[in-house]
């Protein structure tokens, strides 16, 4: 990293970017292959999975692209004009974060849906489908003016904006309810079923790695 003039910490950001870029794309492959060869049909949980999964790798690619306008570097070390791109590419990047997050968490709900038998259980998880889309909109509409206009990327002045600490503790306040949410309904899914309990604790304990 040192020989392509990246600092330490913007070595950092490539090494986990670029894996977890490709254990996404991995993950993402397997799923394909198992639609397939084993469970098919491909459902709206698959649409999902590959939109986030793409948006994940845009937001990733963003990420890495910051680095050129001095990601990883004090802000004092740059000019105004690379802080000021570097303001705008992490403001868009946080929408792009956002739709990923919400497609992600999507997934889940048309997962569960799908094998869900009981149509009231079902509608639990398109309802908690709508409200995770209901929270990315008002997520991007914070995140796109949590400035002041007319450059509302611009945070290096605090009292022109929104508090940011706030604003990313409350969305993903709100991330972690829905994916919780998404939980309950794996689990009475579970516990309907005949079969014995550690099998039912594995399945909802793999629902639950999600809140990490």
């Amino acid at each position: 990293m040192p020989a392509l003039g990246l600092s330490e910490p913007a070595a950092y950001v490539v090494v986990t970017t670029v894996t977890a870029v490709v254990w996404s794309l991995l993950t993402l492959g397997i799923r394909i292959f198992l639609r397939l060869k084993v469970n098919g049909p491909f459902g709206l949980d698959d649409a999902a999975c590959g939109a986030t999964t793409f948006l994940g790798v845009v937001n990733s690619s963003l990420t890495l692209y910051q680095i050129h306008f001095g990601l990883g570097k004090h802000a004092s070390e740059l000019s105004k004009s690379a802080v000021e791109r570097a303001h705008f590419w992490s403001w868009l990047n946080n929408m792009f974060f956002v739709v990923a997050l919400a497609l992600s968490i999507m997934s889940v709900c048309f997962l569960i849906a799908r094998i869900i038998a009981l149509q009231k259980k079902v509608w639990v998880a398109y309802g908690i489908a709508i409200a995770t889309g209901l929270w990315a909109v008002v997520s991007i509409f914070f995140f796109a003016f949590m400035c002041r206009l007319p450059r509302p990327w611009i945070f290096a002045k605090p009292a022109h904006c929104i508090h940011r600490w706030a604003l990313y503790a409350s969305v993903d306040a709100v991330k972690a309810v829905l994916e919780l949410a998404n939980i309950a309904p794996a689990g009475m899914l579970c516990w309907t079923l005949q079969m014995p309990l550690r099998p039912k604790i594995q399945i909802v304990a793999t629902f639950s790695i999600r809140l990490l």
